[in-house]
């Protein structure tokens, strides 16, 4: 979760000495599917770079993928929100990410 706080640099290490990127909680969310959901596209960029999982789907059956585009329809009347958004949509589907 230090990912999706800002601490970009302690992910990193944490990813680099083992740390786990497709941990899920009780609900299956992982640190992907987080990232993408609340338009943190830097964050979901390194851990797709570290390896996670694009596809690994929550408890509801639902893919980082899928989470990013229910929220970018949500924001139908926030420009600035939804381009975000897109872009994390646009980047999940480049590469390989499912519905």
């Amino acid at each position: 979760m230090a990912i999706i706080k800002g601490h970009k640099e302690v992910a990193c290490l944490l990813l680099e000495k083992g740390a786990d990127v497709d941990i899920q909680d009780r609900f299956g969310n992982t640190p992907l599917s987080i990232a993408a959901q609340n338009g943190h596209m830097t964050a979901t960029r390194i851990l797709l770079e570290k390896g996670a999982d694009i596809n690994l789907r929550d408890n509801d059956g639902r893919t980082p993928l899928e989470l990013a585009e229910q929220q970018m329809i949500s924001l139908e009347d926030d420009d600035t929100s939804r381009a975000a958004y897109e872009a994390i949509v646009n980047l999940l589907k480049e590469r390989g990410g499912i519905l």
